[in-house]
């Protein structure tokens, strides 16, 4: 059924009727792995008949359908495809993300009826779970005082007030750029070495205002918290010079070519609408 034609409210009711689980296939005209599944693993006789036999299967194409990215959004979905298994009710049951050849796909449904979870599920939740494990243990340990900019050939200022500094960056018609550290040795090698290397100072001096942030301190976790920065440090939090939040980028940044490159890619980036 075609996420363009019906509404997964339509969708449900059916597999109520059927008493079925409603099969959701996320894809995109872009996604070369969703484009693959359709010429082939979809044209499977026996994947036809598992699927058509087990689920009322719902097509959505999540550019272009009605309820796309609403419907992304809702069951948060991250990578293409995803196949995601709902009860009649509308609530997640489980899902499958990937594509795969057909007796592979096939196992992945069973196991999915089953209960199992899916390897890139599995990989995501432990991910989040040592995110969230790191974070507090970090939070356990911030200071009331944060560590002092350090003195480097980047000109820092003062303080760790962002909209302070999105004022300021917009006055000089410069982008901001704002560096995160938890002092580990990847933070330290940036602030000891890429922030004393006269092209990576020259680069960020004629193009950005930069603040400095320490992630150990109530300041700086605040920062984290508001900007939803994922433990990774170092992280450069990166605006226009027209003040909008553009993404959180993370590395050592070793070189001014690398510097550049990254930093662009997220200052020129423009979400599908």
């Amino acid at each position: 059924i075609k996420g363009s034609e019906v509404r997964l409210a339509d969708v449900l009711a059916q597999a109520k009727r059927e008493n079925k689980r409603v099969l959701v296939d996320f894809w995109a005209t872009w996604c070369h792995a969703c484009m693959q599944m359709n010429k082939t693993t979809f044209r499977d006789t026996r994947i036809g008949n598992l699927m058509n036999y087990t689920f009322v299967n719902y097509a959505v194409d999540v550019d272009n359908d009605p309820d796309g990215k609403s419907l992304v959004e809702k069951f948060n979905i991250k990578a293409f495809p995803t196949y995601l298994i709902l009860n009649p009710d509308g609530t997640e049951y489980n899902r499958v993300v990937g594509s795969n050849p057909v007796e592979s796909f096939a196992k992945a449904l069973t196991d999915a009826l089953l209960g199992k979870e899916d390897r890139f599920t599995a990989m995501e939740r432990m991910q989040q779970e040592a995110i969230a494990k790191a974070k507090a243990e970090r939070q356990s340990k911030l200071t009331a005082s944060p560590k002092a900019t350090p003195k480097t050939k980047v000109r820092f200022m003062s303080g760790t007030d962002i909209e302070k500094a999105i004022k300021a960056a917009k006055a000089k018609n410069r982008n901001l750029m704002v560096f995160i550290t938890d002092s580990d040795y990847k933070s330290e090698y940036v602030e000891k070495y890429s922030f004393n290397d006269g092209a990576i100072a020259g680069y960020l001096n004629n193009n950005f205002v930069c603040l400095f942030v320490d992630a150990n301190s109530k300041q700086g976790d605040a920062v984290i918290t508001k900007y939803e920065v994922n433990e990774q440090f170092p992280s450069f939090l990166l605006f226009n010079s027209k003040g909008e939040f553009k993404g959180c980028a993370g590395g050592s940044m070793r070189n001014v070519d690398a510097m550049k490159e990254t930093f662009n890619m997220y200052l020129n980036y423009t979400p599908q609408k």
